[in-house]
């Protein structure tokens, strides 16, 4: 079982001072006192805080694509809460488009 990601989870690029998407949870489920998140939270939001700097790298804006571990058992509005994710953003690091990474922030509910 994994923990579900919330609000105050970190999602954050790869870059050395990494920048923190600006997610967006689902109201209806609140755990520990932040919305969880589903795809739909964390697909197309700004990316803040980034700092890009060396060759072929630029700053992250948004984020362009989300493949996410969503809960086989646990979901809200129809949509599977988030357990983790992988992704990209339109910031580069070397050349590469910059990777998403999750901390999850809370240890209170956890899902299949």
């Amino acid at each position: 079982m994994d923990f579900v990601l919330t609000t105050a989870s970190a999602v954050v690029c790869d870059h050395p001072t990494p920048g923190h998407v600006d997610t967006a949870g689902a109201a209806r489920l609140v755990v520990a006192g932040a919305e969880v998140l589903t795809r739909d939270g964390v697909a197309g939001m700004p990316v803040s805080g980034c700092v890009a700097s060396g060759a072929n790298t630029t700053k992250c804006g948004t984020v362009q694509t989300v493949s996410s571990l969503g809960a086989a058992k646990l979901s809200v509005g129809g949509q599977a809460v988030l357990l983790g994710l992988t992704g990209t953003t339109d910031g580069l690091l070397a050349g590469v488009p910059a990777k998403l990474s999750t901390t999850p922030a809370q240890i209170k509910l956890s899902a299949v």
